[in-house]
């Protein structure tokens, strides 16, 4: 049996549905069945929630690229009801490898952009070292003809 999002009084769907016998919130998404399956700790991204093209709303128990704005939320289940809680600007920054020491005296929607418009080094010199591996291999590729 197939879950269905249906059309609420306003006319929109809602932005999360909870189906609390199988312990998952339904997102709508642009897949088959209309909606993707959040679970305690999944990453929820809250952008644009009445698109009907968006895909990948759910982080499996990670968190999604940041954006400037940060449009990201965590499910969590506490006791008996569901909760979405949008990230703060510190965990956003902490996300980009920001240190906890790390002052700022601008606004919230400032350290909102920052984390978006930032990348994580730890994830870059990974990137990097993917990259130099792949010459290294290649260069060795090339020698033996």
């Amino acid at each position: 049996m197939s879950q269905r999002l249906e059309v609420n009084e306003s006319g929109t769907l809602n932005t999360l549905t909870t189906v609390q016998k199988d312990n998952y919130v339904m997102v709508p998404s642009a897949t088959k069945c209309g909606y993707e399956k959040a679970v305690d700790k999944d990453s929820i991204n809250l952008s644009m929630p009445n698109s009907k093209t968006r895909i990948g709303r759910v982080g499996k128990q990670v968190a999604q690229t940041l954006d400037t704005a940060c449009n990201q939320g965590t499910l969590f289940l506490n006791g008996a009801w569901w909760g979405v809680r949008k990230l703060t600007p510190r965990e956003c920054l902490r996300l980009q490898d920001f240190p906890d020491d790390f002052l700022q005296v601008v606004s919230d929607s400032q350290m909102y952009k920052q984390a978006g418009n930032s990348m994580s080094v730890n994830i870059l010199e990974m990137i990097f070292k993917q990259i130099e591996k792949a010459k290294q291999k290649e260069k060795r590729h090339d020698t033996l003809f």
